[in-house]
């Protein structure tokens, strides 16, 4: 993973949009229209030319460059990628062992060793080089029924693990490096972008985003466990989940999970307009982004239990300003590891803690080349990247319909709505649902 440069300047400003509006000069809330930067509004020109000059004037970061969250969830995700592919990441048991029984796709879940519940049972067997994982040979598994089973499974191993450390260190870099401005002369000695960016959803700014812990709903058969020398070990656990929330001006609330693909809920974005020197060379990388669309006619399996703002946070905000969060020293790493065990509900190991460092500063370096690139490459991202989903062996593959497709959302929405009343089995939804997702198989089977 690449080094971050030298750090940046002293003095930088956390632009946090706000939440509501009113005058800023005599604090009049009606007939209000906004300063081009969009952080401050005004009853009339009277008002917005005194506190202009008196005020304003030396904070005004200008018209901020917008990028919608559907845009730069590609970005995103191959930035969680990266994390999962880093070589500081702990090797899981599972990819340096052989795996001796058949864990092949099956909607019937295996009785654990021990009385500990029911998963699907990995079996690891005598160690091997890591490598026949990566290359997802048979000396790694020999049963699997197809070289595509097999690297799926591979594919789930990985990215199993650390998914708070890794969210946390993106949610560290959005602030650092999209959310905050520096004058013009700082600018270009650092590299860092002179106007302040804002992230959006459809019309409305993102005004809070953050982390939130909480349940996914999973079936047995789509949880892994390892049994290794006598003992089981669980795999990530559906109900100590982690994903990111984005809160709009509107007050719409918009989810991006990037660790759902461990649980068989391979939803994939492509990535080719995206690749950098900098970032793992993937056309696609696991992510569900749960906007409008999904929220109004797809069954929610989501059930947040705590959640923690990194935007509108008082004591990270300050470090971030003060440039101590790149590279990091000792204020920021508390600050970063309280946010984390408050997620958590626990203290979270040191290794936990250390990677969570060790990918912020990555993540900081990664956006601040790619968004800070004077040919603003960027603006080149497509609006509504290409996505598609696979939700293990009872769903077959598909691709998301466009936004403007109501007759295909509504067509799901009519079949979450007999299965929420009762009318039909989670046997008949699977085969149903499967009908509905064969009809927009993509036609690149790699996606």
């Amino acid at each position: 993973m690449p080094q971050s440069d030298s750090p940046g300047p002293a003095l930088r400003t956390v632009h946090i949009p706000p939440q509501k509006y009113e005058c800023s000069q005599c604090g009049k809330t009606e007939r209000l229209s906004l300063c081009i930067c969009r952080e401050l509004a005004y009853c009339s020109i009277a008002c917005q030319r005194h506190h202009w000059k008196t005020i304003h004037k030396p904070s005004c970061t200008g018209k901020p460059d917008v990028i919608d969250l559907v845009s730069i969830n590609p970005l995103f995700a191959m930035l969680v990628e990266s994390c999962h592919l880093d070589a500081a990441k702990p090797v899981h048991p599972a990819l340096n062992h052989t795996i001796t029984n058949s864990p092949n796709p099956s909607i019937v879940a295996d009785t654990l060793p021990n009385g500990a519940g029911n998963a699907r049972l990995v079996v690891l067997g005598d160690s091997i080089p890591i490598s026949h994982a990566e290359k997802c040979s048979e000396v790694w598994w020999p049963t699997a029924s197809s070289a595509e089973v097999r690297y799926r499974l591979q594919h789930r191993i990985v990215r199993e693990g650390y998914l708070l450390s890794i969210l946390t260190a993106l949610c560290v870099g959005v602030v650092s490096e999209i959310y905050t401005a520096t004058n013009e002369g700082a600018a270009s000695a650092s590299g860092f972008p002179r106007r302040a960016m804002q992230l959006k959803y459809k019309t409305s700014p993102v005004v809070d985003f953050g982390i939130i812990k909480g349940k996914v709903e999973v079936l047995d058969h789509q949880k892994l466990a390892y049994y290794l020398d006598g003992d089981v070990i669980k795999g990530q656990d559906p109900n100590d989940h982690y994903w990111l929330y984005f809160t709009t001006f509107k007050g719409e609330e918009v989810f991006l999970d990037y660790g759902a693909s461990t649980f068989t809920f391979t939803m994939n974005v492509e990535t080719k307009d995206y690749r950098q020197p900098i970032l793992p060379p993937v056309n696609y990388a696991p992510a569900y982004l749960r906007g409008r669309q999904h929220t109004q006619y797809t069954l929610n399996l989501y059930e947040p239990l705590r959640r923690f703002s990194f935007l509108r946070d008082d004591v990270l905000c300050p470090l971030v300003a003060q440039c101590v969060v790149r590279p990091p020293n000792p204020s920021s790493l508390l600050a970063i590891w309280k946010i984390m065990d408050c997620l958590a509900g626990r203290e979270c190991t040191s290794t936990e803690k250390m990677l969570a460092n060790q990918w912020a500063t990555y993540h900081c370096h990664a956006l601040r080349s790619i968004l800070g690139d004077p040919q603003r490459s960027w603006t080149k991202w497509p609006e509504t990247p290409r996505s598609s989903f696979q939700f293990g062996p009872e769903f077959d593959s598909g691709s998301w319909p466009a936004d403007s497709d109501t007759a295909a959302w509504r067509q799901l929405e009519k079949l979450n709505q007999r299965y929420n009343r009762g009318e039909i089995t989670k046997a008949a939804y699977a085969i149903e649902r499967q009908a509905w997702s064969r009809a927009r198989r993509p036609s690149d089977r790699n996606l």
